[in-house]
């Protein structure tokens, strides 16, 4: 997790028709190229093992995602949860699989940064422009929200994306209503 969260990725971008089974191949080769130079190639990158629903054998569609300069952990937690799914890792593997049935629900929101500069009161000139930035909105949007009785189980998320306008939020149902009224005031529609 480590690992993961210290490698950026210059891009991650995915078109319906790709499914999960793409995504990990992405991954798999992703995480090998974009590994720390000081490790040798055949040492780099992350195992993958992908286990589908009991019974299952259609893989999901994951819907039309692009970003840039993304921190690898997050980047695969996004494309992830866009289809119901959950990593985790174990020793030197990432298993992949769907959620546990455990009421989280992904949602995503349009937001323009000048809306997330006012709510957070975060300075644009902050961080170098790089990934950082949209982290440390993520955490400021967080505890606008959490301040608006908008609660954060475990296996809950927020996740602000600037180059997108995008707010990824993973939460409860009803976590989820309390953030759409909260939205809904500020004239914010999901999509």
């Amino acid at each position: 997790v480590k690992r993961m969260k210290e490698m950026r990725l210059p891009s991650v971008s995915f078109k319906p028709q790709a499914t999960i089974v793409d995504a990990v191949e992405f991954f798999h080769v992703a995480s090998r190229e974009c590994g720390r130079a000081d490790i040798p190639i055949e040492k780099r990158g992350f195992n993958f093992a992908l286990k589908p629903l009991e019974g299952n054998v259609v893989w999901p569609i994951i819907p039309a995602i692009s970003v840039s300069d993304i921190r690898f952990y997050d980047a695969l937690k996004v494309v992830c949860e866009s289809v119901c799914f959950k990593f985790k890792v174990r020793g030197n593997i990432v298993f992949i699989g769907f959620a546990d049935a455990d009421d989280i629900e992904l949602r995503t929101y349009s937001l323009c940064s000048s809306i997330v500069k006012s709510l957070t009161k975060t300075d644009s000139k902050r961080g170098s422009g790089r990934r950082g930035a949209d982290d440390e909105e993520s955490l400021a949007l967080k505890e606008f929200l959490s301040d608006l009785g908008v609660t954060w189980p475990e296996d809950s998320m927020i996740l602000y994306i600037k180059q997108s306008s995008t707010l990824f939020v993973r939460n409860t149902p009803e976590n989820l209503s309390t953030l759409e009224n909260v939205l809904k005031e500020l004239n914010i529609q999901s999509h």
